[in-house]
């Protein structure tokens, strides 16, 4: 995680909520990003395009005042609306003792012919 606490005046106090649209000013590159935490004084926002290994890697920790964030219309991300939560520095993650091996397994039995299974692709051609 990234810290930038400089101060600004780009959002009212108390906009940034969880759940906020936004985009950095100065680093487009890290494209759409997603308000996941705030605690009254920062707000920390997931970049899809930011660069790193893990999921925490592209979360930046900005100042709740920052000019440095622009707020973005309500759009449908599949990525972005399925985070899950956000605290300690770390995203939730439901623990599961299946393997890969065993997860494989399960879906061959399911899907003998694989990805290209009708089964699998439905009526449509489309995975459901």
């Amino acid at each position: 995680m990234t810290k930038d606490m400089t101060a600004g005046v780009g959002f009212q106090s108390g906009a940034m909520q969880p759940g906020t649209l936004v985009r950095h000013v100065t680093r487009q590159a890290w494209g759409l990003g997603k308000v996941v935490l705030t605690d009254g004084a920062s707000v920390w926002i997931y970049f899809k395009g930011r660069p790193g290994a893990t999921p925490e890697s592209r979360v930046v920790e900005l100042s709740q005042g920052t000019d440095k964030l622009l707020p973005v219309e309500r759009t449908q991300d599949t990525e972005l609306e399925h985070l899950p939560p956000y605290a300690n520095g770390k995203f939730s993650r439901t623990a599961t003792s299946m393997t890969f091996e065993k997860a494989r397994n399960l879906f061959q039995r399911a899907y003998s012919l694989g990805f290209g299974d009708p089964k699998y692709l439905g009526r449509d051609g489309e995975r459901p």
